[in-house]
């Protein structure tokens, strides 16, 4: 499960195995763009499949389709377009960065899957069915073994509905004291009280939007181009750190650099020995995920920013597997990792 490592207390304040290589034959005017790895085993959705899916959900399921995707859903038709929206930007982005990293990346057979739900009751136990902890303030995976992206409507959780019913009552009584004798010192705080909780609203819809929805969908796009080995447990930090990039239209993403720069460097922070060698920091029941997610995603970022080829070759390279292998893989690529941490940490403090 790839849920971004979002955390509470961050919500209230305020988660590819086609990728091409270059081969030159003896014709030196030929070139061949071939994949270095096999496709997904499993392959998207076809349109029937999609229909049945829609049907076995119940009644209020439709399907809607856009250029890359199949939205199955029974959130109204506003609510799937926007979703819709961000989904084909995540997947135009990732088609740029792909290319821009040389690989080809290869035409879909058949448009992705995402399932889109309006209440957490059928959320949860569809979840449940394909054996996935959910909790409400990550609404949103991507299931890989289906390759299809499932997420909930969040406009519904229980946390923006308090907020919204704790807005209307604010507003209720910044109505009520305005047409009333209250003096103007009293309606002008009931009106920033009503403008303070629109905000957090708007603040924690945008937060989700990014950091989790866009996140997932991150991630089934760069599993269907092939930038996302499957099943592949070990580089955890890349293929998290990977799906990170694509969670703002900005870069670099304000969110993870805003978790980068909270991270205690005085006591046992994440490192690029660490977070590599040891792939339970990111992911599923990691002790400290927001920092590690960060870590991923400052590391891919800097490698990306400042060492594009290197980092080309490693998506490429296929894991040599356990602890000892990956560091090695990693620094016969790019190098020692003391000097290479040394610059990295000095490049994202100087990041605005």
């Amino acid at each position: 499960m790839t849920h971004g490592g979002l955390r509470n207390s961050r919500v209230n304040r305020k988660s590819s195995d086609c990728s091409t290589f270059l081969i030159r034959f003896v014709c030196p005017s030929l070139v061949v763009l071939l994949p270095p790895f096999p496709a997904p085993t499993v392959t998207a959705d076809d349109s029937a499949t999609v229909i049945d899916l829609a049907r076995a959900l119940g009644a209020g399921f439709s399907v809607m389709p856009s250029a890359h995707f199949n939205v199955v859903s029974n959130v109204d038709s506003a609510g799937v377009m926007g979703l819709i929206r961000a989904a084909e930007t995540t997947f135009e982005r990732v088609t740029e960065f792909s290319q821009r990293m040389g690989f080809r990346p290869p035409q879909l057979s058949q448009p992705m899957t995402v399932v889109y739900f309006n209440t957490w009751p059928q959320y949860e136990a569809y979840a449940q069915k394909e054996k996935f902890v959910v909790q409400e303030v990550v609404p949103g995976f991507f299931d890989e073994r289906g390759n299809r992206c499932i997420i909930f409507n969040f406009e519904n959780s229980n946390m923006i509905r308090a907020k919204r019913e704790e807005l209307a009552v604010a507003q209720t009584e910044a109505n009520r004291k305005s047409s009333s004798n209250s003096s103007g010192r009293r309606v002008e705080t009931r009106r920033r009280r009503t403008n303070e909780l629109e905000r957090q609203i708007n603040q924690n819809l945008e937060l989700i939007r990014a950091v989790v929805i866009q996140h997932e969908i991150a991630h089934e796009v760069l599993f269907n181009l092939g930038l996302q080995r499957p099943l592949d447990h070990r580089r955890r930090w890349l293929k998290e750190g990977l799906a990170m990039q694509f969670e703002t239209t900005t870069t670099p993403n304000a969110h993870r650099l805003a978790d980068f720069r909270d991270i205690d460097w005085g006591g046992r922070p994440p490192t690029i020995r660490s977070i590599i060698e040891d792939p339970t920091l990111v992911g599923p029941g990691a002790a400290a995920p927001q920092r590690a997610y960060a870590a991923a995603w400052a590391l891919c970022y800097y490698l990306i920013q400042t060492h594009p080829r290197e980092f080309e070759r490693y998506l490429r390279a296929p894991p040599s597997g356990g602890r000892a292998g990956d560091l090695e893989d990693f620094a016969a690529i790019f190098g020692a990792i003391e000097p290479l941490e040394q610059n990295w940490l000095e490049f994202m403090y100087n990041l605005h």
